[in-house]
């Protein structure tokens, strides 16, 4: 079975300190013992492995462990009093050798792979199978019934920590219950629109009642299913429940008092003003040479008289906003007179490759944006400037001297260059 396999049976923690169990991990190695030849590996039994050990040990299996732990010590009690009568010690081991095995591939979900291939719906019928089988050896006849399905357990292997018994972890609810089927919560019913809500787990049936706020006061609709179908018909729901939103919110979000709606208005008032300027003066960007790597613009044409050039901040719409956004770099803001806010401008989206087949939808190409700046107030020859339509002032940069062909197009970072000069 190999060093792992044994280590892991060693180091199982339960969660439950009262008990070391140590007839469900005897058991663990007894189904081993019993591995088919297509479940042995390099003379190694893998029947069981060392992650069945650990799903053992959840949490959320805990009741059903110590409802298994007492049922394994009722029938060994049972094989030992085989032992100490007239049947054969060897046939008595191995009448709960068998017991031990079918527990195991039962808990772990291997039924199918041990050596009788047999499967058993509930636990309560394993042990049934461990009774009659006794009887058998003994000549006694079948045990009485509630001993045998595990009515009444047996007070001498009580735990000091209150147990499910054995017929509770075989129910079908017990069975529901560990699929993740319980009282209080959300479902979805296939099929059917609509989330229902778990009410009640019957011995025979699950109840449900429809949840929605559709419903007409007083109006209940309810289903019920039998545990063999659940699965099949109730799935577990992770979202949340519809809702219906007051009349008093959907009125101060609606059009009439949205406070958004007249700044928007606003807005696209102020872009249609911005492009209106821009195309006047157009022609400007006509006179400029644009450069990548880095991003910069020097001057196309012989010469361009001081306040020739007016470069306007042309930009997409979604970059027009009513805010001003952090590092906003000054006189980047259209300031409305007479409006309700400010409103700041971003540079639209600048093309990453030569290729201008390959540029993004939202490219503009606009002077303004590619003016770089500069600490050298020598080598600054761009200015901020302001021209007004209407109500509302449009930032542009105008050249504040002379410039000449190939001459780079800088404004002056006055921040800046103040911290320079104190450095």
């Amino acid at each position: 079975m190999g060093e792992l396999f044994f280590k892991a049976i060693v180091e199982m923690k339960f969660s439950c300190k009262a008990s070391q169990y140590p007839l469900i991990r005897g058991a663990l190695i007894a189904t081993n013992l019993i591995a088919p030849a297509n479940k042995v590996v390099e003379g190694k039994a893998r029947l069981i492995v060392k992650s069945d050990a650990t799903t053992l040990t959840q949490k959320q299996r805990q009741l059903e462990i110590d409802a298994v732990e007492a049922m394994l010590a009722e029938c060994w009690e049972a094989t030992l009093a085989l032992v100490s009568g007239d049947v054969e010690e060897a046939a008595a081991y191995r009448l709960f050798g068998r017991l031990s095995s079918r527990v195991v591939l039962f808990l772990t979900k291997k039924q199918k792979e041990g050596p009788e291939q047999v499967e058993y719906k509930r636990l309560s019928d394993i042990k049934r199978k461990f009774f009659a089988e006794k009887a058998a050896l003994d000549g006694s006849g079948a045990d009485t019934a509630s001993r045998a399905s595990g009515d009444k357990p047996d007070t001498k292997n009580e735990t000091k920590t209150k147990t499910m018994s054995l017929q509770d972890v075989s129910s079908a609810r017990f069975a529901a219950e560990k699929d993740g089927y319980v009282v209080g919560e959300l479902y979805s019913k296939k099929g059917q629109q609509g989330i229902f809500k778990l009410m009640y787990m019957a011995d025979t049936e699950v109840s449900f009642q429809l949840q929605s706020v559709r419903l007409g006061e007083g109006e209940v609709v309810k289903a019920s299913v039998s545990y063999d179908a659940l699965k099949k018909v109730f799935a577990p729901y992770t979202g949340k429940l519809q809702t219906k939103l007051s009349p008093e919110t959907v009125e101060k979000f609606a059009l009439e008092l949205h406070p958004l709606i007249d700044i928007d208005c606003e807005r696209c008032g102020v872009f249609r003003v911005l492009i209106e300027v821009g195309k006047k003066h157009v022609a400007c960007e006509a006179l400029l040479a644009f450069y990548q790597n880095p991003n910069e613009v020097r001057v196309a044409t012989e010469k361009i008289t001081k306040g020739d050039l007016k470069l306007v901040p042309v930009t997409e719409l979604s970059k027009l906003t009513a805010f001003v956004p952090k590092g906003c770099a000054a006189g980047h803001t259209a300031m409305v007179t007479g409006g309700s806010v400010p409103f700041a401008l971003e540079s639209p989206v600048k093309p990453k490759l030569d290729d201008g087949q390959e540029w993004n939808k939202h490219v503009i190409v606009a002077g303004y944006w590619w003016v770089t700046s500069t600490t050298d107030k020598e080598a600054a020859n761009m200015a901020f400037a302001a021209v007004k339509a209407g109500d509302i002032k449009i930032p542009i940069m105008i050249n504040s001297k002379v410039v000449k062909k190939h001459d780079k197009l800088c404004y002056l970072d006055e921040g800046a260059a103040k911290k320079a000069k104190v450095a």
